[in-house]
Parts: C-alpha cells; sequence; structure tokens
C-alpha cells in the first residue's frame, strides 16, 4: 500500500511538471504571435486604391502640335499597375488625315494608354515634366480608372478633336469633374485672359505662328475668358488646378492636389543625361512678318516715286503690282473664307479680316486690273476695293472689333494706296488726251 502510494504520488507530480511545462509553452506562442501581429503591422499594405495624378509636360519647340504643352493621366496601383493615358494620340498616316484637319472633321483623335515611365522618359529629352498628385478619395479614384478603361476600347477610344473647346487637355479635366464627389472649386484670376492673348505667348518665338492665329481667328477669341475657359492649354489648367479645391456635398473643402514631383529637362528617371536640343532662338526682328511686308511695301512705293515721270513705265509697273498684291490678298481670302463659312474649326467666325483679304481679289480685281484697267468698271472695282481697305482700318485698326497683326495693317494700306495710284494716273492720262 505504501509503494502504490508513493508512486501514486510521483505520478502526479509529474503530470503536475507536463501541465505547468504545457501552460509556459502555450503561453510562450501565445505572446510570439502577438508579437509578430505587431510587427507584420507596421509593414504598409499593397493598397487596391489607384493613385491618380496628372503629368503635365512644358511646351516643345520643335513642332507646331507641341507648342502649347500637353497632359496625360497617371494610374498607379502599387505593385501591379502604372500607365499614363493618353487623349492626344493620332495618325498622320490615317486616311484623309490633312483633309480632315483642314475642314475642322479631326474623328481620328483617340485614347491611348502606355507605360508610365516610357511615357515620361520620352518626353524628358526636350521638355521638363510636373507630376500633380490629386487628393481623391478611394471611390472617386476608383471612377476615374474605370472611366479611362471603358474609354480605351476601341469603340469608345476616338473622339472628334477640337483645338479649343474638345482636346488633350479639357478631356482629363471634364473626367475630373464627373467623378468627385461634390464640384471643384477654382480660384478666378484677377487680371483676365482672351484665347488669343494666350495663343500669342506661347507663339512669342514665333512670328509667323502669330501672323497665322492672328489671320484665322475671328473676333470671338478676343472676349475675355474665366479661369475653367483657360483649360484648353495645358500649363494654365495646370496652374488652375494647383489651388482648386474639392467642395463636397455637405460644403466640406479638401486640397484637389495633395503633392507634386518634377522631372527636369535633360535628366534621365533611370539616371544620366539625355542629348537634348537647343532652345529656339526668337524670329530675327528683320525676319518677322511685321518687318518683312514693311519692307516690301516700302520698296513698291519707293520704286513707283522713282520711276513716276516714266509715264508708261509708271503705268504698267502700277497695274503689275497692284494686280501682285490682288493675287496675294485673294489667295490668302479663298483661305480665309473656307475657314470662316464652311470648316468646322472653333474662333474663326466673324473674321473681319475678310474687308481686306478676300476671293473677290482673285476673282475679280486682278484680271480687270491686268487686262481691262482702261474699263470703267475696272474703277468701279478699285472703289469697292479702297471701301474694303477703309473700313477695315477704321473698325479693326481704330475702333478694334477683332485684334489685327501690324503686317495686315500694312498690307491694307498698300493695296488702298496702290489702288488710289491708279485711279489718278488714269484721270492723270483722260487729261492729256
Amino acid at each position: 500500500m505504501k509503494i502504490n502510494t508513493l508512486l501514486s504520488k510521483k505520478e502526479t507530480l509529474h503530470f503536475l511538471w507536463i501541465g505547468v511545462f504545457l501552460s509556459l509553452l502555450f503561453s510562450i506562442k501565445g505572446s510570439a504571435q502577438e508579437l509578430l501581429k505587431e510587427a507584420y503591422s507596421d509593414i504598409p499594405k499593397v493598397s487596391e486604391t489607384p493613385d491618380i495624378s496628372f503629368l503635365f509636360n512644358t511646351p516643345i519647340e520643335g513642332e507646331v502640335y507641341s507648342i502649347y504643352g500637353h497632359i496625360g493621366v497617371r494610374v498607379t496601383l502599387a505593385g501591379k499597375e502604372d500607365y499614363v493615358y493618353n487623349y492626344g494620340v493620332f495618325d498622320f498616316d490615317a486616311p484623309n488625315f490633312i483633309l480632315n484637319f483642314v475642314t475642322g472633321k479631326m474623328d481620328d483623335y483617340r485614347l491611348d494608354r502606355i507605360d508610365a515611365m516610357s511615357y515620361i522618359e520620352s518626353y524628358l529629352p526636350e521638355a521638363s515634366m510636373y507630376e500633380l498628385k490629386l487628393n481623391l478619395s478611394a471611390d472617386e479614384a476608383q471612377k476615374m480608372k474605370d472611366f479611362l478603361e471603358h474609354n480605351i476600347q476601341p469603340e469608345n477610344a476616338y473622339y472628334r478633336y477640337n483645338f479649343i473647346f474638345d482636346n488633350c487637355s479639357t478631356r482629363p479635366f471634364e473626367v475630373l469633374k464627373k467623378v468627385i464627389d461634390g464640384h471643384l472649386k477654382v480660384k478666378e484670376c484677377s487680371n483676365a485672359l482672351t484665347r488669343r492673348e494666350m495663343l500669342d505667348l506661347c507663339n512669342s518665338k514665333r512670328g509667323w505662328y502669330k501672323l497665322g492665329t492672328d489671320l484665322t481667328l475671328g473676333s470671338q477669341a478676343d472676349q475675355k475668358i474665366g479661369v475653367e475657359e483657360q483649360a484648353f492649354l495645358p500649363l494654365y489648367l495646370m496652374e488652375m488646378l494647383r489651388s482648386a479645391q474639392i467642395v463636397s456635398p455637405d460644403g466640406k473643402e479638401r486640397p484637389l492636389v495633395r503633392g507634386e514631383n518634377f522631372y527636369p529637362q535633360g535628366e534621365s528617371l533611370f539616371g544620366g543625361y539625355l542629348q537634348a536640343p537647343g532652345p529656339l532662338e526668337p524670329t530675327p526682328m528683320v525676319l518677322t512678318p511685321s518687318f518683312v511686308f514693311t519692307a516690301v511695301a516700302v520698296i513698291m512705293l519707293l520704286f513707283l516715286l522713282l520711276i513716276r515721270k516714266k509715264q508708261k513705265l509708271y503705268w504698267h509697273s502700277s497695274r503689275y503690282l497692284l494686280a501682285l498684291l490682288f493675287l496675294a490678298q485673294g489667295v490668302t481670302g479663298c483661305i480665309l473664307f473656307f475657314l470662316t463659312f464652311i470648316s468646322l474649326h472653333p474662333l474663326v467666325s466673324p473674321n473681319w479680316n475678310l474687308l481686306s483679304l478676300n476671293p473677290l481679289h482673285l476673282l475679280i480685281g486682278m484680271p480687270f486690273v491686268l487686262f481691262f484697267s482702261q474699263k470703267r468698271n475696272t474703277d468701279y472695282i478699285l472703289w469697292f476695293n479702297i471701301l474694303g481697305q477703309v473700313l477695315y482700318l477704321i473698325l479693326v485698326g481704330i475702333v478694334g472689333v477683332q485684334t489685327s497683326h501690324p503686317a495686315l495693317i500694312v498690307v491694307a494700306l498698300t493695296s488702298l494706296l496702290l489702288s488710289i495710284n491708279i485711279i489718278l494716273c488714269k484721270r492723270k492720262v483722260k487729261s492729256h488726251e
């Protein structure tokens, strides 16, 4: 009995130690699990919410279609995706591209997607790039990603490009306004600009481009516009978004932009430097349209002044010079007539430049001056031209119904003086008969 009792006590003690050991073991295991949980909680998780940012590149001076800058929408899903959605893709080789461009029926522009790093790197040799990180909620960011993914499908990707109202800059802005919960609040600028003034600032180094815009844009381009209407030019849109606020339905405001990155021109994302072209030099003063047109006009008038005593030479020279000017005015007028009354381009109508430059110079004025200069009807044509040039100089040059280029004022004055000269020559000839 004593032996059995002793063994029973030993067994009891043995099991007691086993119980203590197991309790301690499970306690340590539980503590270790808690420590592991705490350790892993400090490691950032891969977010399933896309990050949205706008990429703005500075103007590239080498091509006419890139001198106004550009914008792409960057969508990043950490560890999974990093793409840029680009509304500015077009194909020069598309059927009837040039014809569609001239008529304003630009249906060849489309939304495309490209790897973000490749997109940024492709611009850095010639331009710097700003990245505005948008302060969107998870729902807003997902809406934008879904919208872009839907519109990149072949049946949705193409759109009719409009340089002012529907382009690669206005489209991302409109998408942004659609997906935010609430509305966008932007700061109105105290010094409002016209669209012509905005374009002229971009063309400051290109005198002949400025002549082209002043020639083809009508009086609508001279209307002052608000900040949101300036979104058609990327860098103006960038400045607007930097200070914009998102106003939620309950009235709470939050900044639209939560951060910004800058990628300087010439510095590769992968290290090293990229070969960049030199900056574009402004058009030399002697090659600007104003100087060239004025010089030609002065030479023509001086030539006539020098030969004024040689009656026959003076008469024929006056006719040929005016006919040559009518040819230039008429060809330019045909282009303006097409753009103003036929094309779908914005801001081209009404265009008061047609008072000075119109197809009648080519169709009627030039033939009559060359071949029927002695006819009375030619006088009527010349007086009609004089009236048109005087009206142009008063309404555009003085009253300012439309902003004109100085070179166009020179053309109007020259056409006016040469027409008066022909009429005076005819009267002088008749007085000697």
